[in-house]
């Protein structure tokens, strides 16, 4: 080679190469001297190791085999902190934001760096709030259901308790009877969801002694229009719940809460009505009838349709309809002239070109 140094380009694959060199000089041949070099391999991360269903805010420990050859280890969290163990084979992840979280891993190795096939996670939200739909007047002796509607599905059981009656069934489910006999006065519920992770809030309630409801009374639009949404709402004595049932309409919001809204449908008789109940009973059925009137036909136009310019022609309108309230005629200003009100049922219109176009709109 003649020279002092070389560079050695290790392209093929091997455990071991001697690499050696022999002066030559004027005078004769010197030793040979020979090292030995060892090729190190391309490191390669291997799969991370550890937990993938978590609850919120828990602590799990993430690992890959160490490796002799390993320079560095970055790890990086979505979804989670990093509490120890960077830069390491070994982790410590709080999972702090509830959803899918992934962990990732660099090997940075003498050679190259490599990274490992992230590790995805799902965390477990906290379980939502409580509500129940139940009867919170009761009369002795009365057997009441209360049910958590819609409940988290990431509930696992229901704990109920009471301060007076007895629960008879569903202890464990979303839904209760209790006996309220020895209760005249009525009690406190309480109820909570079981988790795999936690607990949702207590959720308690009083219930008080009453009698069946009163009458009710619906307070609301007995004169309306198809299209048109109305609210009523309604009011009756110890009413617990309230049940509205419409006819020529649909309730667009809750059924079961004193105020409704109701889109009326069809033109006619509508009605409203209404029952009231609570642990003791219901009341009797109130009905109220709501008169719902539609839009008014297409007008027929009576007139000419023919005329002289500078003259003045009369036209009106004829519709298959009795509750029309107000009428609004237009024509195009360069076409002619409305004399008077262009409100009335009838008008006169002065010619100024040739052609006319008229129109008109009546609201009922």
């Amino acid at each position: 080679n003649g020279i002092d140094s070389i560079s050695l380009l290790m392209n093929v694959s091997c455990d071991s190469l001697d690499i050696c060199v022999t002066a030559l000089g004027e005078c004769g041949v010197g030793e040979t001297d020979c090292i030995t070099t060892v090729q190190t391999p391309d490191i390669v991360a291997d799969t991370i190791v550890g937990s993938q269903d978590l609850c919120l805010n828990e602590i799990a420990i993430y690992q890959v085999p160490a490796h002799t050859d390993a320079q560095g280890y970055n790890w990086t969290v979505s979804g989670g902190t990093i509490i120890s163990g960077q830069d390491s084979n070994a982790v410590e992840i709080n999972w702090t934001d509830a959803g899918n979280g992934s962990l990732c891993l660099q090997l940075f190795g003498t050679c190259n760096i490599d990274s490992s096939q992230c590790l995805d996670v799902y965390v477990l939200p906290e379980i939502d709030s409580l509500e129940v739909v139940g009867a919170d007047i009761v009369c002795d002796s009365s057997i009441v259901t209360y049910t958590v509607p819609s409940p988290d599905t990431l509930i696992n059981s229901f704990v109920w308790s009471t301060t007076c009656g007895t629960i008879i069934s569903g202890q464990g489910s979303s839904s209760i009877e209790i006996d309220w006999t020895g209760c005249p006065t009525g009690g406190q519920i309480c109820v909570y969801g079981q988790g795999t992770c936690s607990d949702s809030p207590e959720l308690c309630f009083d219930v008080t002694g009453g009698s069946v409801p009163g009458q009710p009374t619906i307070n609301g639009n007995t004169d309306s229009c198809v299209d048109i949404t109305e609210s009523y709402c309604g009011a009756s004595t110890d009413a617990s719940l309230y049940n509205w049932t419409v006819t020529g309409g649909s309730i667009v919001n809750t059924s079961n809460s004193d105020c409704v809204d109701v889109l009326w449908e069809q033109s006619g008789v509508g009605q409203i009505c209404l029952v009231t109940e609570n642990g003791c009973g219901s009341s009797v059925q109130l009905c109220l009838d709501v008169n719902l009137g539609d839009a008014p036909p297409v007008p027929d136009i009576i007139g000419s349709m023919f005329s002289c310019i500078n003259e003045s022609q009369n036209y009106s309108y004829t519709i298959g309809a009795s509750n029309i309230i107000s009428v609004e005629w237009s024509i195009p200003s360069a076409c002619g002239v409305i004399n008077g009100s262009n409100t009335d049922s009838s008008i006169d219109v002065d010619r100024k070109s040739t052609r006319l176009n008229s129109s008109h709109t009546v609201i009922s």
